[in-house]
Parts: C-alpha cells; sequence; structure tokens
C-alpha cells in the first residue's frame, strides 16, 4: 500500500528555485501535480511550473504519466493550445514546464459580470473559434480533451484564446502499458470522469467516448457564454448528471438576437444521441468563421449536415473514435489524468498520509464523508474533525462538539452537517460557527436530499418540508423491533436509500452493527413512505452513479447493480475492497472511493494484561471483536462485551483466567451493549435494545444458570455501568437527546432514582470504593473531561480531575489514584485523597495508548479495568492502526450494469 501526502500546502514552494525557475506564486492543483506560476531566471520570462511531488519521484508510473502529458501537449503545437517548453527533472522532483498565459478564464469572465449576464455575442463567437481551433487540431491528433470546460479556458490580454489543462486527455500515440504501475489502464465501463456540467451523456453513464464528448462540452461552453448559466444544473452534481441524460436544451434562454445558425449549432452539437450529434469540430469553426464574417445572419444558409467537411477531419475523428478513456488518480489532488494502455490496470488502493498530530481516530459511528462533487472530505482525527480540499488548501479543524457523529456535505460542498445531542447541526466548512438546523431525537442520522436534509431517528424518516420546517415521512409497516437508520437521498429526491435494523430505540446506529448481515437496505418514497426491499443483509448504503449502491456487510465493501429509473437492483452483489475490516466509506458523484481500514471493531482483537509503565501480556483468550471488558470483583473472570459479525449486535461472553475458557454468557439477535458485575460476583447485568425483547436492564446468573431476568423496563435505552457499594446499579440512560446517571434498586421495588443530570452528556461513572464519590465524564463544556462529585448528595461539590479532555474514569481498588484515558489513549493517573475531604493531586501519564483501543475525544463506555491489586489493566489492543485509503478504478472488477 502507497503512503502519499496528497494534498500539500499550497505556497510552500513559493520562492524556491527549480534549476533556471523561481517559484513565485501557486496557481493551483491538477491531476497530475501542483501548477505554480515561476520565472524563467536565465530567459527573463513567465512560465507555468507543473511539478510531481518529490514523494512520487520513486513512481516509475507516475513519471512515466507526467511525460505522457508533456508529450500530449507537445504534439499539440497549435497558437490555441499551451505550449510546453521541456520536461525537466529537478533533483527528486519532476515537472513540466509551460508557456504562461496571463489573462482571465472565461469562466472568470462569466463570474465578473454577475449571475445570468452572457458576454456579448461577438467576444463569444471569438472565443469559440479559439475554441474549436484548439480541438479540431486535437483530434486531428487522435487527441481527446474530455475535460473542456469555461475554467479551462483563457483569454490572454492579446485576445489570444488558449485551451488548458489537457490532464484528462488521450492520445492514440501513447498506447503503451506502464510495467508495474498503481494507477494506469483505460477507463471501463461503469467509470465516470469530467465535470458534470459538461460531460456528454456517454461521458456520463461511464461509457467509452471518443471526439463527440469534446463537441458536446464545446456547445455546453457556447451556451454559457451567451446565456451566463451553464446549460445543466442541479443542487447536486448528481442532479447535474439527471439533467445531461434526461432534460432538453433550454433554447430559450438563449438572447432574442441570437442568430437561428447559432441557435442551431449550439443545438446540433447538444444531441444527446452521437449519431445525430455534429459529427466534427472543423464543422463548427467554419459555422463560427461564418458566423463572425456576418454576425447577422438570419440563418439562411445550408443546414450543417448539407456542408462538405475536409477528409483530413473525417481521417483525425476516425483515430480519435478508437481512442479509449482515462482514469481518476490520486497525486497532489484527487484530479484525474489520461493513462493509455491496452490492458485493464488492477484496482489500487492508496494510503493517504494524515497530517502529524492528527492521526485517524474512527468511532463507532460514521466519521467519513465526501463532498458531492469530490472537491473536499471531512473525517475524524483525535484533534477534531479535519475538513481536506483536493486544491491543495490546508487542512481545516472544523469546531464541533465531542459529540459530533455521522457527518455529511451540503450539495455544494460548503457545509458539513452531523448530528450531536439531539440535533442536526451543520458548521461551515472553512470554519465557523455550528448551526442548530432541528431539534431530533435519539439515534440521529442525517444526510442532505435536493430540498433539504433529511434525517432518521428512533421516531422515523424525516425530510425538509417546502416551508423551511421539517415533516415526518409516514413509513408503513415497521414492527415494533426495527428502525430507520443511515439515509442517502437519491438523485431527485424523490427517494431515499434507508438501512433497516433490528433494534429500535439504540441508543446510536453503529456503524459496525448496521453495515451487518442483520440489516437490510430498502428505498422508501418519500413522499408516500412506501417501501421497496433491495438487499438483505447489509446497510449504511450510498449511491453512485457508476450504477451501483456501495454498502458495508460485515466489514466489507460490497457493490450491488443498482437502476436509479426503475429503483431496482439489476445484478448481484461484488465485493469492491478484498481484505476485511473496512468499517466506513464515502463516494463523490465521480466514483472517488475513501474508506477506512483496519477499524478496531471489525478486526481480531486482542485481550491483554498492561502493567503500569505500558509492558503488555496476552491474557491467552482467543482473538475476537472485544469491545468493553469489566473483571468480576475477585478479578477470577471478565465479562466481555464483544461483536457478532454474522448478525451484527453485542453478545457477552465470559472469559475465565484460571480454566482459560471463554463461554457465551447472553446470546440473542438483540443489542447487549455493556455490562456490570453484581458486588459478589454472581450476577452480570446486561443492556438489551432489539426485536427479541424488551428494551432495558437484565442480569443472569454468572454460572449461567437459567434466563434473563428483566430489571428496568424502559422506552429510553439504559446502559448498565457499575454496581455502587451501596447495592445500586448505575445506568447510563438516553433522554432529550443527552444522557443521565440514574441509579436502579436491585430490591423488590427496583426503583430508578436520577443521580446526576447535567448540561451534557454523562457515559461513564464509578462510585469510589468508600461509597462516598462519584467519578464520571461529562461533555458539558463542549468537550469530555473527568470530574468528581460527592455520592449520592452529587449537589454537594465538583472537582475537575482531567485537563484538556479526558474519559472513562476507573477508581484504584483502595482509593488512592483515579485513571482515566486522555484523547490520545494515554492511561493517566491523578493521586487522590479521599478522607476527611476530597483533594486531587497530581496528574501522571502512566503509559501511551498506541495499538490500544479506547483512543479519541468522543464519547465511549468503558474501554478497560482495573485488577484487583491495582497492579495492571485488563485491555484491548487491535491488531493494527486504521487508515484512509483512497481507491483508484473500484468499479473495474465489478461486472457491468446489466438490465432486465
Amino acid at each position: 500500500m502507497l503512503a502519499a501526502t496528497v494534498f500539500g500546502e499550497p505556497n510552500t514552494l513559493v520562492g524556491r528555485q527549480f534549476g533556471d525557475y523561481r517559484v513565485e506564486r501557486w496557481i493551483g492543483s491538477g491531476g497530475m501535480g501542483v501548477v505554480y506560476q515561476a520565472q524563467d531566471v536565465r530567459l527573463q520570462r513567465p512560465v507555468a511550473l507543473k511539478l510531481l511531488p518529490p514523494l512520487f519521484a520513486s513512481d516509475a508510473g507516475r513519471v512515466k504519466r507526467l511525460g505522457r502529458e508533456a508529450r500530449i501537449l507537445a504534439s499539440l503545437n497549435h497558437p490555441n493550445i499551451t505550449t510546453v517548453h521541456e520536461l525537466a527533472e529537478f533533483g527528486e522532483s519532476h515537472a513540466i514546464v509551460m508557456e504562461f498565459v496571463d489573462g482571465e478564464t472565461v469562466d472568470a469572465l462569466l463570474h465578473g459580470r454577475g449571475a445570468g449576464s452572457g458576454l456579448p455575442l461577438r467576444q463569444s463567437l471569438t472565443i469559440a473559434r479559439g475554441v474549436a481551433e484548439a480541438l479540431e487540431a486535437a483530434h486531428e491528433k487522435g487527441v481527446v480533451h474530455r475535460d473542456l470546460k469555461p475554467a479551462n479556458i483563457k483569454v490572454a490580454g492579446s485576445g489570444l484564446v488558449k485551451v488548458l489543462d489537457f490532464g484528462l486527455a488521450r492520445g492514440v500515440a501513447d498506447a503503451d502499458t506502464i510495467p508495474g504501475s498503481r494507477g494506469s489502464g483505460d477507463t471501463l465501463p461503469g467509470q465516470v470522469v469530467g465535470t458534470p456540467a459538461y460531460m456528454s451523456p456517454e461521458q456520463a453513464r461511464g461509457h467509452v467516448v471518443d471526439h463527440h464528448a469534446d463537441i458536446w462540452a464545446f456547445g455546453c461552453v457556447l451556451y454559457e457564454m451567451l446565456t451566463g448559466r451553464a446549460v445543466f444544473h442541479g443542487a447536486t452534481p448528481a442532479d447535474v448528471i439527471a439533467q445531461v441524460l434526461n432534460a432538453p436544451v433550454d433554447l430559450e434562454a438563449l438572447p432574442a438576437g441570437t442568430p437561428h445558425a447559432l441557435r442551431q449549432l449550439i443545438q446540433r452539437c447538444l444531441e444527446k444521441d452521437t449519431r445525430r450529434r455534429l459529427q466534427h469540430m472543423g464543422d463548427a469553426r467554419i459555422e463560427v468563421d461564418d458566423l463572425l464574417a456576418d454576425v447577422g445572419s438570419s440563418g439562411s444558409r445550408a443546414p450543417l449536415s448539407m456542408r462538405r467537411s475536409d477528409p483530413r477531419r473525417h481521417l483525425g475523428a476516425g483515430i480519435a473514435a478508437g481512442v479509449a478513456v482515462g482514469v481518476l488518480a490520486a497525486v497532489t489532488a484527487w484530479g484525474a489524468f489520461g493513462v493509455a494502455s491496452p490492458q485493464p490496470a488492477p484496482v489500487t488502493h492508496m494510503q493517504l498520509a494524515t497530517a502529524p498530530g492528527r492521526p485517524l481516530m474512527p468511532t463507532l459511528y460514521r466519521d467519513l464523508a465526501m463532498a458531492p462533487d469530490g472537491s473536499r472530505f471531512a473525517y475524524r482525527t483525535t484533534a477534531g474533525v479535519v475538513v481536506r480540499s483536493r486544491d491543495g488548501r490546508p487542512d481545516v479543524v472544523v469546531p464541533v462538539e465531542p459529540a459530533a457523529a455521522h457527518f455529511f456535505f451540503s450539495p455544494d460542498g460548503q457545509w458539513l452537517g452531523y448530528s450531536s445531542s439531539g440535533a442536526i447541526r451543520k458548521v461551515p466548512v472553512n470554519g465557523g460557527t455550528p448551526v442548530t438546523v432541528v431539534g431530533t431525537g435519539s439515534a440521529t442520522v442525517g444526510t442532505w436530499g435536493d430540498t433539504g436534509v433529511v434525517y432518521t431517528d428512533s421516531e422515523g424518516l424525516h425530510r425538509q418540508a417546502e416551508d423551511g420546517g421539517f415533516e415526518q415521512v409516514p413509513v408503513p409497516g415497521l414492527t415494533d423491533g426495527e428502525q430507520l437508520t443511515f439515509p442517502d437521498v437519491l438523485p431527485g429526491g424523490r427517494a431515499a436509500l434507508v438501512t433497516v435494523m433490528a433494534t429500535r430505540a439504540f441508543v446510536i446506529p453503529l456503524t459496525g452493527l448496521a453495515d451487518s448481515a442483520g440489516g437490510r437496505i430498502e428505498v422508501v418514497d418519500m413522499r408516500s413512505g412506501e417501501r421497496k426491499l433491495l438487499l438483505q443483509g447489509g446497510g449504511a448504503a450510498r449511491y453512485s452513479p457508476t450504477g451501483h449502491l456501495l454498502y458495508l456487510s460485515a466489514g466489507t465493501l460490497m457493490a450491488l447493480p443498482f437502476d436509479l429509473a426503475r429503483l431496482e437492483a439489476t445484478g448481484e452483489p461484488m465485493r469492491v475492497v478484498t481484505e476485511p475490516g473496512v468499517s466506513d466509506f464515502a463516494v463523490s458523484f465521480d466514483g472517488t472511493l475513501v474508506y477506512v481500514s483496519g477499524d478496531p471493531l471489525t478486526l481480531q482483537n486482542e485481550l491483554v494484561w498492561v502493567d503500569r509503565i505500558g509492558g503488555m501480556q496476552p491474557v491467552g483468550a482467543p482473538k475476537g471483536l472485544y469491545v468493553y471488558p469489566e473483571l468480576s470483583p475477585d478479578g477470577s473472570r471478565a465479562a466481555l462485551v464483544a461483536l457478532e459479525p454474522s448478525r451484527g449486535d453485542r453478545d457477552v461472553w465470559l472469559w475465565d483466567f484460571t480454566a482459560q475458557t471463554l463461554d457465551r454468557l447472553v446470546s440473542d439477535e438483540t443489542d447487549n451493549p455493556t455490562v456490570a458485575w453484581s458486588l459478589d460476583g454472581q450476577h452480570v447485568a446486561f443492556g438489551r435494545s432489539g426485536s427479541n425483547g424488551a428494551v432495558g436492564t437484565f442480569w443472569r446468573w454468572a454460572d449461567g444458570v437459567g434466563e434473563a431476568e428483566l430489571l428496568s423496563d424502559s422506552l429510553r435505552v439504559q446502559l448498565p455501568i457499575d454496581f455502587a457499594p451501596d447495592g445500586r446499579l448505575l445506568l447510563s440512560v438516553s433522554g432529550g437527546g443527552n444522557r443521565d446517571i440514574v441509579s436502579l434498586s436491585i430490591d423488590d421495588e427496583r426503583q430508578l432514582v436520577p443521580v446526576l443530570h447535567g448540561p451534557g452528556s454523562e457515559l461513564s461513572a464509578d462510585v469510589s470504593p468508600d461509597g462516598r464519590w462519584l467519578a464520571y465524564d461529562s461533555d458539558e463544556t463542549g468537550h469530555f473531561e473527568v470530574y468528581v462529585r460527592p455520592y449520592p448528595d452529587v449537589d454537594a461539590g465538583r472537582w475537575m480531575i482531567s485537563t484538556g479532555g479526558g474519559r472513562q474514569p476507573v477508581w484504584a481498588p483502595d482509593g488512592s489514584e483515579l485513571f482515566y484515558r486522555d484523547f490520545t489513549g494515554a492511561m493517566m493517573s491523578a493521586a487522590v485523597t479521599t478522607t476527611p475531604s476530597f483533594r486531587v493531586g497530581p496528574r501522571t501519564k502512566l503509559f501511551e495508548g498506541t495499538g490500544l483501543a479506547g483512543a479519541g475525544s468522543g464519547g465511549s463506555s468503558q474501554t478497560y479495568d482495573i485488577s484487583p491489586d491495582g497492579r495492571r489493566f485488563l485491555m484491548v489492543r487491535v491488531p493494527g492502526e486504521p487508515a484512509l485509503v483512497l481507491t483508484l478504478n473500484w468499479s473495474r472488477s465489478l461486472q457491468p450494469v446489466t438490465t432486465r
């Protein structure tokens, strides 16, 4: 797996010199590198320098592809195409030195005139002629641009038009294979490359394209120059593609004085059927020439189909028609570049480097999100949520509260939405103050549809109404033991994908559970609520315009062929990623895929003893998907919460240290999230959420005799935490979006009594051995810290124990220390005095948390326990650090989508 820093600082090279070229300013990022304006100090002229980062200098495939791009541009020696000066090597850096065009792009010209205002007719035709000249020359050389748009056309101060960025171009002269290349190969059916508003229908469908795609894009650009708006537009990139595929061209939007011949030209360029589309760019160039000569023409000239064509154009177009398209690649940005190869390249997985001090920190929630256009993605780190952009700008740490989960982008990519403490919130991706969108119930997961936010919670499916409020979508047929989660609104907004889980009133739907064989994926009509089953045995589905639903099943990333028009599966599920342990993923409209690999809850973990200086020793138990361990009072056994991958829920197991045996204590199709030992070690209390039993708190004899007994039945999710010395069971209970600490008496009355109701969520709690002090963690300040209060009179005082973040407090058996985890996962110790009053002493880091479950700033139940002698900790060792992986050509391993 290739480790790569994919997004770099844009201005880090300013002032540096490469050979004869001194870098002056950053221009932008392209598919094969970072582009700078530089000064040729020897010839005293400005140049554009396209640099391949030194990180890829040893990658023969990337170096060769950079050379191929330079050769393609060099072969297109034309005044309307950027000139290549040289292909250079500066130590470990490789670069293309190109002509620097000082001027404005057509995109900038249009923006300068304001929304809906086009360019003057003659100016539009003059630019169009230069573009037509460039494309005609390229097609004659067998090169297809494939990403023509206003941003890739520059008008120099002299008025000369230049077509830029042939990074997606392909040339037949380069149809050689790159041995050992990680990202080479032709785009196969199903892969979408380009910019949605300018994609031809065949390009949007992922079909192999030829010069007809450039003719289509030329028509789009010409239309936009005249009207000031794109031909095809929508709230999301997927909606734009839907318009490209289905919507007619609105010629009525053209200015009233637009000549008939020009209208006809645009219409012919934008025919969805390539057989009816204008066949050659030379014909467009001739038409524009005639229009420039007589702007006031009434359009009485012969129809385009009757014009004579230069036979050389037929030859060039015939060559171009046989050229396949290139492939997406992850070099300095998510841009795409063309690669010629007669043999398909394998699916490529590329590990993305994270910033120093901000390692990836996945939780049980959906922590990865990508903007619809692939321009940026967000992921959770130990330092918060990071938004990373494709254009080389520095990472942004977005200020969200620790309880934030289930991230999603707005259609324009400018807002990051998330669920937090009973609400859907949003925050600007460039940083700013979070804003509450709507208050919700528990177990909230949101997304963004065409007309606003859509979310699921414990009450059902909700969408933003036309008046700006929210309304519930009626979803008939759900049983009392089911809930909807992980919504994904399909293009057009008429339907949404949902996952149906067999666990109602769950704390927060967990990716490691919802993606399992116990879930099912359905499509729901957003108006009527009518449901249709698509797949049994998976969850967290997302739509990809390649014609697939991507989803998770038992830690494996899968794809299901899908017909968007009929809302039906059209084939059998297929594996996208071969290795297990995928816990989260995000995909953009163009098929760029990012996923989390190596999540600790989807791989085989190991129970270990860790001493006070960090030394580890396996306890001897079989490896498993362990989550929360808790030692019996005498230390002879451990109750373990472990994920059951075949069902996607958690069961309770008992490990006997003396007999070295592992036995299942609780096994059912419900989820059993946390455990607590009774004071005498005879019972194990556990939570239960699901369809095969009441939601609430149970306990069972630890020897496995008899059935589980219901202790407290509730519609609110109850998580057992700890039995206090007074015999009461402490629970963390959901309510109003936050969680509170309550106590349950284990007697005939079984009374629930509030213990702590703070402004935030309290997740973990432990009463001191003398029964006088309650340690707990809370996010009341905006992030989790550890506190101590008197017990049971919690209002008599409060002391903050952790500084800079802390979670999961546990008392030492003798009451002289309070242990907790900081956000890096390190084990911390605070010396305390409990008599005659409470005092806290120095805080000491005992050992780092590297390789041990329980790091991060989000809420979590107890991921460790202390031995009765206070000398070592029972912890969960994870098999490896989770990683962000960019996947190239993922659809290449799948069978083409078929229709019935």
